[in-house]
């Protein structure tokens, strides 16, 4: 997962592109506070749900377990996730 700050994004756009194109998730901050999260948009994305997309590519990035045991049938649970500083 990579970070971007606000200021740098105008000369970053097309890393934050690359990095939806590869399927990665992305964190765009503003003096250092999350402000959203870019998610790319593909067929998990639209026959899943934004909800179950996020949390399987969450699961799968933050080296958890595998997205296969991710339960949608049980909400509320809370997934651990941290946002890593890959900003250059």
């Amino acid at each position: 997962m990579q970070t971007f700050e606000t200021r740098a994004l105008p000369d970053r756009i097309d890393d934050l592109i690359r990095a939806a194109e590869s399927g990665g998730l992305s964190i765009v901050m503003r003096a250092e506070r999350p402000i959203f999260v870019a998610v790319p948009f593909d067929d998990a994305l639209l026959g899943e749900g934004i909800r179950v997309a996020l949390a399987k590519r969450l699961f799968d990035q933050d080296g958890g377990p595998s997205s296969d045991a991710f339960r949608p049938d049980r909400p509320g649970e809370i997934l651990p996730i941290s946002l890593g500083r890959d900003s250059r």
